[in-house]
């Protein structure tokens, strides 16, 4: 008589479990692979380390200092969670086919089978932090002054994978049979619906509270809770399936896809309205803003053009604009009058927030004041310490828990909500930010971010105009978002314009939005934040739109002004022409002279790098036939941004870009200063979270050139003569 068979047979276990092996390999790819991940584990390691320096009571004396450990708390207990509900899912999934549960040694291959997929989010957890290690420890130049955070690195990351194993297998080790059963109750008809129960009140709490209840659990375990709602939801639709031979998970994928080509769940409205104002044309305004200034008769006295600065902002995420809010704090604070000779700054995608966080606080503690001289040597950092508050908040943690649960559930309705909008925790989350990095008596007082950016455009004070730029779905044209009509050019205009002159017959309405919304639609680059879309009211000329043979409709689609320049140097670069050509037309309204300079803040990327050398274009091997379209246009994006720091380099030795006081031999006659980050001796995390390590690397960046360069604007802000180069 021949003995049954009792090989395993592993091909046939995986196609069963293909579902839960799915969101194992998708946890791999959210929880080790993006640097923003890795971004967290070191805020994680760093909080880790903080909280072994100090006592407890310190340490928990207010929820900003609490909240990094709640987080690892919570990552920990998520991630458990997901690798309990990966191995219950898996054991659900192999017994389709055998009701009740089969005989020992089927078990035990099920329970084979499952625990190798359970295993998963711990060997991500893993993976990542070794790839974060490996960030400082190897990719970063002098990692020997980041000891402390490579230790702790190690240290956290082997206890949240040892907890997270322990966790998992005490629950499954301990209950036994009875873990089963807890799974098959959970795939019951009472079963589901209490998970749809709890599931729909999360979502709800989240929308109730956007940004604390996600600033809580932190980025780890929204993602680890995710990706355990994910297994369990498309295990309920494969048993589902099973039982009635219908594709459920098919349809829902196939009504998604249409109610989001019909466009009936696109809930991506931009806060804004119209109102009865027009803004000042970009001539009125610098006319206006030159006259206000109060400390003209310094450079008259001594004979000297005033100094005007235009500042570009480059795109980046977080790094790029902690790098543009701290390099233009820290000249403010050595520098009392800076601000007030910045008429205006162009910015992009994450520096726009940089620059909506320098004007904000310039709009609060700077003024508009008879001359001061600079001081390099003074303790006084008030601008730089608020910049550190701001950005050491979690940016990041409510855009995740907004796009994976609210937004995520929008795209299965066929309606759209405005609450379920993801790019709106973000926004709200720059609001919440701004009371901690004001100070005492913030929450008293407006928040900038929460009112019009009209508000910051006063012209007799020390605060810079605002230029945020987007990109124009329908065009691909630069849309500029600030309280200064920027008049039309070939590649660019104003929203106002762009959403109104059509055919609304509407010259004396113009387009009001938050700040915060603004700076988002700067930065909406894919896919975690959304296009979003701002509308021409039904109350308008609606008719005599649709009669024109040219109406597309009403709707302005924005998105990151990176799509179409990176930099914010062409915008520059046309303010800096339209001025010079201002100052030289009405020379009688500004007397003594101005001189306009560009501030340039850009990062010294892995492509700007590979950028400079003669053989950049060449490569080991290809991207592959699917990959390559989507390479070549982001590459082409970034390329721009180079492409214009290299025309406006070369174009203003022979159109002088910056000063009709030219002089060949001397700094003056450049006009144009460059704080460019190193970023190729550290690591810069693309997201919205930035840890202190990242911070402290940015600030320590001091290099020749860069203090030359502060050291010329001080020199400039004095009246004196450049130095010669």
């Amino acid at each position: 008589m021949s003995q049954p068979d009792r090989r395993i047979d592993f091909v046939g276990l995986l196609d069963k479990t293909r579902t839960a092996a799915f969101c194992a390999l998708l946890g791999w790819l959210l929880l080790a692979m993006p640097d923003q991940a890795l971004e967290v584990y070191i805020i994680h390691a760093q909080a880790a380390a903080g909280a072994a320096a100090n006592p407890a009571h310190r340490l928990l004396a207010s929820f900003a200092d609490a909240r990094p450990l709640l987080q690892i708390a919570s990552g920990i207990l998520a991630t458990a969670l997901f690798a309990t509900v990966l191995w219950g899912c898996s054991m659900r999934l192999l017994s389709l086919d055998q009701p009740g549960l089969a005989a020992s040694e089927g078990r035990r291959a099920r329970l084979l089978a499952s625990a190798a997929i359970g295993l998963v989010p711990a060997a991500s957890l893993m993976h990542g932090f070794y790839r974060a290690v490996r960030k400082i420890a190897v990719d970063s130049a002098g990692a020997q002054t980041f000891t402390a955070e490579i230790y702790w690195l190690t240290i956290l990351g082997t206890m949240l994978i040892g907890l997270v194993l322990l966790a998992t297998m005490l629950y499954f080790a301990l209950l036994g049979r009875r873990a089963d059963a807890t799974f098959e109750w959970l795939f019951t008809a009472r079963g589901f619906a209490v998970a749809m129960l709890c599931l729909v009140g999360f979502v709800a709490a989240l929308v109730a509270f956007p940004v604390h209840l996600p600033e809580i659990l932190g980025t780890l375990a929204l993602v680890s809770l995710f990706l355990a709602t994910l297994t369990y939801l498309l295990t309920a639709c494969a048993c589902v399936s099973f039982r009635y031979r219908v594709p459920v998970l098919s349809a829902i994928v196939v009504l998604a896809v249409v109610f989001s080509v019909l466009g009936l769940n696109d809930n991506h409205r931009v806060r804004h309205k119209l109102v009865e104002a027009k803004l000042p044309g970009l001539e009125q305004a610098f006319a206006d803003w030159f006259s206000a200034r109060k400390d003209r008769d310094h450079y008259a006295k001594i004979g000297a053009p005033y100094p005007v600065y235009l500042v570009a902002a480059e795109g980046g995420g977080i790094y790029a604009g902690y790098h543009a809010a701290i390099s233009l704090a820290r000249l403010q604070d050595e520098c009392p009058g800076f601000a007030q000779h910045v008429f205006g700054i162009s910015s992009v995608s994450g520096g726009s927030l940089g620059s909506a966080v320098f004007a904000a606080l310039a709009d609060t503690k700077a003024k508009n004041e008879a001359w001061r001289p600079c001081n390099p040597e003074s303790a006084d950092d008030a601008f730089r310490s608020a910049v550190r508050r701001y950005f050491a908040n979690d940016f990041l943690s409510p855009l995740v828990a907004a796009a994976l649960f609210p937004d995520f559930l929008q795209r299965l309705l066929p309606i759209s909500i405005d609450a379920l909008d993801r790019a709106r925790a973000l926004e709200y989350a720059f609001e919440s930010a701004w009371p901690v990095a004001a100070g005492q008596g913030a929450a008293q007082q407006r928040n900038p971010f929460a009112n019009p950016i009209d508000a910051l455009g006063r012209l007799d004070g020390a605060t810079p105009v605002l230029f945020l730029n987007t990109t124009a779905v329908e065009t691909g044209a630069r849309v500029t978002l600030g309280p200064v009509d920027f008049e039309s050019t070939p590649t660019a205009m104003h929203v106002s314009t762009s959403l109104l002159y059509a055919c609304a017959g509407e010259p004396s309405r113009q387009v009001e939005l938050p700040l915060s919304a603004a700076v988002s639609l700067s930065a909406r680059f894919p896919w975690l934040t959304p296009a979003g879309w701002l509308e021409r009211p039904r109350q308008l000329d609606r008719k005599a739109c649709e009669e024109r043979p040219n109406y597309f409709g009403d709707r302005l689609y924005l998105v990151d002004g990176g799509y179409f320049e990176n930099s914010g140097l062409e915008t520059v670069l046309e303010l800096a022409t339209r001025l010079r050509r201002i100052t030289d037309r009405y020379s009688t309204t500004f007397p003594g002279g101005v001189d306009v300079r560009v501030i340039s803040i850009s990062a010294l990327d892995a492509f700007a790098n590979r950028w400079a050398h003669i053989d950049a274009d060449l490569s080991a091997t290809g991207n592959g036939e699917f990959v390559t379209p989507v390479v070549s246009l982001m590459n082409t994006s970034r390329a721009r941004a180079r492409a214009t720091n290299s025309r406006m380099r070369f174009d203003q030795h022979f159109y002088q870009y910056g000063s009709r006081f030219y002089d060949a031999d001397s700094q003056a006659g450049r006009g144009v200063y460059s704080l460019m980050l190193n970023g190729t001796t550290f690591f810069l995390p693309l997201g919205w979270h930035i840890s202190a390590l990242t911070r402290r690397s940015i600030e320590a960046e001091k290099s020749n050139d860069r203090e030359g360069v502060v050291g010329q604007i001080r020199l400039d802000l004095a009246g004196r003569p450049q130095r010669s180069p």
